[in-house]
């Protein structure tokens, strides 16, 4: 009698905990450039730039994405999203992307590379004939605080692409500290 009502007890318990863990829906950013990109982010001298805006549902464990990118040097071969690194390391690939800016798709994670995501471990990057290893990359971050609503998503990239565009016009570049 005695081991089953421990038994009982290590089941309700069980059910307890299964039902306080909570859904997300968290939003993750990377603003890509060269300076994070190359072997141990010696950079590559590119003028490019992008963001990549991600979320991540953590019940069905999918994330959203849409990256945009310009100006790059000469012409994209291929672009990943890599876990599980630092900035400067590089990890393995856990979703191969589309060509062309915008991409826009989803993909699955593991429970493992959730945790690696939110731990700031994930990162993408695009691929050039130029700099085959990458050209731009930027590590993906969790947004905390209040997040712009999608449609003004649009209007930060165009902005972050209008300053990109008119600085790399009058030669002004980002300092290396």
């Amino acid at each position: 009698m005695r081991q089953f009502c421990v038994f009982t007890s290590v089941v309700h318990m069980t059910m307890l905990m299964t039902v306080s863990v909570k859904a997300e829906i968290l939003d993750f950013v990377a603003l890509m450039d060269e300076s994070q990109a190359g072997f141990q982010c010696a950079g590559t001298g590119s003028a490019g730039s992008g963001v990549g805006l991600f979320t991540l549902d953590t019940e069905t464990m999918q994330v959203e994405y849409h990256i945009t990118y310009t100006s790059l040097d000469s012409e994209e071969t291929s672009a990943h999203v890599h876990g599980s690194a630092s900035v400067c390391e590089f990890g393995s690939v856990i979703e191969p992307l589309p060509l062309g800016s915008p991409k826009i798709g989803t993909y699955d994670l593991t429970i493992g590379q959730v945790n690696d995501m939110i731990a700031g471990l994930h990162y993408t990057n695009v691929h050039t004939v130029t700099s085959p290893d990458d050209e731009i990359r930027g590590q993906i971050q969790l947004v905390t605080g209040t997040v712009p609503a999608a449609s003004e998503w649009g209007m930060v990239v165009m902005l972050l692409m209008i300053v990109t565009a008119g600085a790399i016009r009058f030669g002004i570049r980002p300092s290396a500290n």
